[in-house]
This record gives C-alpha cells, structure tokens and sequence, in this order.
C-alpha cells in the first residue's frame, strides 16, 4: 500500500478531502458546503428508493447519483444562500465543522449508497469505523449535528 511517512493513502485522501472542503468553504462561502450536506439527503432518498437504478455499472451508479444530486441542487438552490460576516476565528471553525460534515457525508455515501468499492477500497481500520460500529441512521445524524454547530447563533 502506497504511503507517506505514517500517513496511508487513506489518510492523505481523506485529508485531500477535508482540506478542499476547508478551502471551499472559506473562498466561497459556508453556504456552499451547507447546501451540499443538506442536498445530499433527497438525492440519497431518490437514488436508493426510485426503482429507475438498476445498473451493475459503478460509473452508471455514480452518474446517476450526480445526476439526481444535480437536479435537487438546480431545485433548491435558493434555499441557503444567506452568507454570514464575522470574525475570521468562527469562520475558520465553522469552515472545519463543515468540512468534517461534508466528508463524514461522502464517506457514509460511499459506504451505505453507491457501490464504488470497485474504484478504491478503503483499508480494514476504515471499512470497520463506517459499517460496523455505528448503523447507518447515525452516520446520516452526524453530519447533521455538525451542520447545528456550524450555524448556532446565527440569525439572519
């Protein structure tokens, strides 16, 4: 397996991740990542439940998934747009608070909705922390959770 130092691919993925979610939320604004955790749900509900997805295909599965994810962000878009002024030190945390949201969300997807195992498989340590010690339910609740403390005291 290809590593860095003590760093494993799966750390230097996940920290690519957490890092670009970082830099998005703080160049473009909270709102960003706010609509896309959110967006998610639907499009999640409307991937697994609509009986149009019957493709073995990884890719197909995973276009069809943008897709839908697409059409409910053109749909919703105007719903969180509100962008917020403060201090640089709450919007560095609320930008980490995000950013950990957004990758607990891609990683529960990749996990528990779309079938890319094919593409990357995580290693043991990684594939045990999402699908056996928490059920589905709660990784869908943390993301949540996190998205509350991002936006508390916040109105506009």
């Amino acid at each position: 397996m290809f590593s860095i130092g003590f760093l494993t691919l799966d750390l230097i993925i996940l920290t690519v991740v957490f890092v670009a979610c970082v830099f998005i939320s703080m160049t473009r604004g909270e709102h960003v990542l706010t609509r896309a955790v959110l967006i998610t749900y639907p499009a999640m509900l409307c991937y697994t439940h609509l009986p149009y997805v019957t493709v073995r295909d990884a890719f197909a599965n995973i276009a069809a998934f943008i897709g839908v994810f697409i059409v409910l962000h053109l749909l919703l878009k105007r719903l969180v747009t509100a962008r917020r002024s403060y201090t640089k030190g709450k919007q560095l945390i609320d930008a980490i608070l995000l950013a950990l949201a957004t990758t607990v969300t891609l990683l529960t997807l990749y996990y528990h909705v779309l079938p890319v195992e094919q593409l990357y498989s995580f290693t043991i340590p990684f594939a045990y922390l999402f699908t056996t010690t928490l059920p589905f339910g709660v990784w869908l609740v943390i993301p949540l959770v996190l998205l509350a403390f991002a936006n508390r005291g916040s109105h506009n």
